[in-house]
């Protein structure tokens, strides 16, 4: 993938929540399902000496959870009671991405994750990125493919029965559902509005996730098929994820 592997052993991935392992491919279940390849662009892009920003940081902060340390860390989200809970950064804000309340190049990186499919004008807040990105700069991006059939389900789903599916079913830890848009979420039209922006795509790649599907052992095993069968050539549109970095251009 980005060239940075993890391995993660059986008994690490079971100290977490319960769940149920697929009837078959087992060993494929474990090697990938924490194996992210946005972890792994992470883990390849982040440096000690970057001011690093989270963009819709949320109540986790991803540097935490890759077990990285930039320099200085800030994260910007526009709930106030989930910022609070995000203990993890340096300078935590509550603000609109769109307006970014910070200085012309002030950063190294942005990482945004689960973010770009709630943005209901996705150019501004990439206009915003370049601005607040020095020269050379990178914004790293997680979020759901639209060819992928769950996520083209759930784009026309009510907020409230999303809400409930996640809560209910997924045993999401977070449990928010905000508005979805789906603006930007295709390999397409994601390179081609960075690009609008002032962005040279450096990875676009698909990824799969098969953890929120852990609560049935039968509804695992499909999904875990579903990611062998997606693993091969073009059928990689179909994954759930668009895992991307863009660098900015230079002048």
């Amino acid at each position: 993938m980005f060239g940075v592997r993890i391995h993660v052993s059986k008994d690490q991935m079971k100290q977490g929540r319960s769940h149920k392992n697929p009837l078959f491919y087992e060993d494929y279940y474990y090697r990938v399902r924490y194996a992210c390849s946005f972890k792994r662009l992470a883990k390849q892009k982040v440096s000690n000496e970057m001011c690093v920003l989270e963009a819709g940081c949320g109540k986790r902060s991803v540097l935490k959870e890759c077990e990285l340390t930039p320099a200085r860390t800030v994260g910007i989200e526009i709930l106030f009671e989930d910022i609070v809970q995000n203990q993890a950064l340096d300078l935590r804000t509550v603000g609109n991405l769109e307006d970014l309340p910070f200085r012309d190049e002030e950063f190294d990186l942005i990482i945004c994750r689960n973010v770009v499919e709630h943005l209901p004008s996705p150019r501004l807040v990439f206009d915003e990125f370049a601005r607040v990105l020095k020269e050379g700069g990178m914004v790293m991006i997680r979020t759901p493919n639209i060819y992928n059939p769950l996520m083209f389900i759930s784009a026309v789903l009510p907020l409230r029965l999303r809400c409930w599916i996640k809560r209910n079913l997924l045993h999401d830890e977070e449990g928010d559902t905000f508005p979805t848009y789906y603006g930007c979420n295709s390999r397409r039209t994601m390179t081609s509005t960075l690009r609008k922006a002032g962005f040279t795509p450096e990875e676009v790649r698909f990824d799969g996730l098969m953890a929120y599907f852990d609560f049935s052992t039968v509804l695992l095993t499909l999904i875990v098929l579903y990611e062998k069968l997606t693993d091969f050539g073009p059928l990689r549109m179909f994954k759930m994820w668009l895992i991307a970095g863009f660098r900015k251009s230079s002048r």
